[in-house]
């Protein structure tokens, strides 16, 4: 056998991202959970324009609509990560990357990044964000990830396919993915508190796109061990390996957000943020 045939015939260059189920959006499960995030929403959305009256900055809602526009990472680390959002019947958002994602998603970013934002900006304009203030953030937005997506991923709202690694039993999200969401939400909020040492007014809309870099940069960046093992021709003992390499991974990168954090804190003066 000849090195170009070994190469090509080898199980290793056989392997391909496998193709997702097709499913049919359960319901009532769809209709109870878009107007749930409908009114998440909506409550983000109040409190936003509250603060951005409070502040006298349109900071707040640019933010929230960042956590929005985050959305369009979606269908990346879906397609890498082997979940879907079941195609038949869905109330579409939009479709991409061979994903079909629902409004209720969409809705779900805005309200659970957003809330991570507007929690976190009266802290970027006093700089009074901490190392630990940051390491119990992450902790308890991995753990409500954890138990928030039991219920919708038990009702087949969304499917995790495949061998996932990490994962304690099927009704649950696999591990890996709690921390790269959790992560994902540290990495955009630390971009936009960069930019903020610089930006001022309107020219804030450029927070908009920045949360979707942000967040999409520490997801897929923590995640590639994972994507990587999950789409090449490996044992399980490995892919778990991989899965374990993410979760580090997505906490060296909290780290270093702590370490900007600090920077920033150390050489702008509270005024210079976010007014």
């Amino acid at each position: 056998m000849n090195l170009y045939r070994y190469m090509i015939e080898h199980p290793i260059a056989r392997a391909y991202i496998p193709a997702a189920p097709l499913l049919r959006m359960p319901e009532p499960a769809q209709t109870i959970f878009l107007w749930l995030t409908v009114c998440m929403a909506a409550v983000v959305l109040v409190i936003a324009i509250i603060m951005s009256r409070r502040y006298r900055s349109p900071t707040p809602l640019f933010m929230v609509s960042g956590a929005l526009v985050a959305i369009v990472m979606e269908p990346i680390v879906t397609y890498l990560g082997h979940a879907v959002h079941p195609d038949i019947g869905a109330v579409v958002m939009f479709r991409a990357v061979d994903r079909t994602i629902p409004w209720h998603i969409g809705l779900g970013y805005l309200a659970a990044y957003g809330t991570v934002y507007l929690i976190l900006y009266p802290r970027m304009v006093a700089r009074s964000i901490t190392t630990a203030y940051i390491w119990k953030l992450l902790v308890v937005a991995a753990l409500v990830f954890a138990l928030f997506e039991i219920v919708p991923v038990m009702h087949g709202l969304w499917v995790y396919y495949g061998y996932q690694p990490l994962r304690p039993w099927p009704g649950m999200a696999p591990i890996a993915w709690n921390f790269l969401n959790a992560s994902s939400m540290i990495g955009g909020a630390t971009l936009m508190y960069v930019a903020l040492t610089r930006l001022r007014g309107w020219s804030q809309i450029l927070l908009i796109p920045l949360a979707a870099v942000g967040t999409a940069m520490t997801h897929v960046g923590a995640g590639l061990p994972l994507y990587v093992g999950m789409n090449a021709a490996l044992p399980q003992w490995a892919v778990q390996l991989c899965a374990l390499a993410a979760v580090a991974l997505s906490l060296v990168l909290v780290w270093l957000c702590t370490v900007v954090i600090e920077l920033i804190q150390r050489q702008s003066a509270p005024s210079a943020v976010g007014i």
